[in-house]
C-alpha cells in the first residue's frame, strides 16, 4: 500500500472471501490501491452487488468458494462470519497463502491511530460513546469495525491526526497479524461463542490478540478483574 512496514501486504493478488459488508468494503480498498482482487462467497450472485463490483474490475465469484478459488492468490481476506476450519480456509494454510481479517487490512491502510475495543458486552456502546466523547473534543473520528460500519470503509478517510474507534469481535482476531492498537481495551469476559472457540480459555487468548502488537507507545485497558 506504501513503503511503510505497517502497510505492507502478502502480495497483490487478493481473494476476499464473503461478499457481506466487511467483504465488500475490503474488496474496493483493494482495488482502489490498484491490486488484482477476486471475490468469491457461496450464495448465489446478487445481481445488482455483482455488476457494481465487476465495474471496478473486481472478479466475482457467487455460488463459490470451494478450495479452488485460492488459486493464483497471494493471501486472502478472511470473513469473520465463516469459520477457520472450513475447506477454503484449510486449503489457504495448506498452500501457505496468508489470511487477513478485514480489521487487519482495514489497520494496514489507515493513516489515523486506532483505538480498538472488545468484550464479550458493551462493546457497541462503550465504541458509540468514546467516539462522541473524542468528536466532542473537535478531534476527526470515525466510528467503525464490528459496530457496523467496516473499517475499511473509512480507512482512506481519516488523516493522521484524526482517530479510529473501532469495535474488535473475537472472530475478527482469529485473523490479525501486525495489528497495533494505540489504545487497547478488554471490557469484560464471560462464556460465549464456546460453540466456534472450544473453550472459555481459547476465547480468551483470542481477546489478549488485540495487545500482541503493542509496545511501551501504546495504551492498553482493562478490567482489574
Amino acid at each position: 500500500m506504501n513503503g511503510d512496514p505497517r502497510h505492507l501486504l502478502p502480495g497483490t493478488r487478493a481473494l476476499v472471501v464473503g461478499a457481506a459488508r466487511s467483504g465488500v468494503a475490503a474488496a474496493k480498498l483493494l482495488r482502489r490501491r490498484g491490486l488484482d482482487v477476486r471475490v468469491c462467497d457461496r450464495r448465489a450472485a446478487d445481481p445488482e452487488l455483482a455488476q457494481s463490483l465487476e465495474a471496478l474490475g473486481i472478479e466475482c465469484h457467487f455460488a463459490s468458494g470451494g478450495p479452488a478459488a485460492i488459486e493464483g492468490r497471494d493471501f486472502a481476506v478472511w470473513s469473520p462470519g465463516i469459520p477457520l476450519t472450513h475447506p477454503l480456509a484449510v486449503a489457504a494454510r495448506a498452500a501457505e497463502v496468508p489470511l487477513l481479517s478485514e480489521l487487519e487490512l482495514g489497520y494496514r491502510a489507515a493513516q489515523a491511530p486506532l483505538l480498538c475495543i472488545t468484550g464479550t458486552n458493551g462493546k457497541s456502546t462503550t465504541t458509540d460513546l468514546t467516539g462522541a466523547l473524542v468528536r466532542a473534543s473537535g478531534r476527526e473520528v470515525e466510528i467503525c469495525g464490528n459496530i457496523g460500519r467496516p473499517i475499511c470503509d473509512v480507512a482512506d478517510h481519516v488523516g493522521p491526526d484524526g482517530l479510529l474507534v473501532v469495535e474488535v469481535s473475537s472472530f475478527q482476531l482469529e485473523t490479525v497479524d501486525r495489528l497495533k492498537p494505540w489504545v487497547g481495551t478488554w471490557l469484560n469476559l464471560t462464556p460465549d461463542h464456546l460453540d466456534r472457540h472450544g473453550s472459555l480459555e481459547a476465547y480468551a487468548a483470542l481477546k489478549q490478540r488485540l495487545f500482541a502488537g503493542q509496545d511501551e507507545r501504546d495504551f492498553a485497558v482493562w478490567s482489574a478483574d
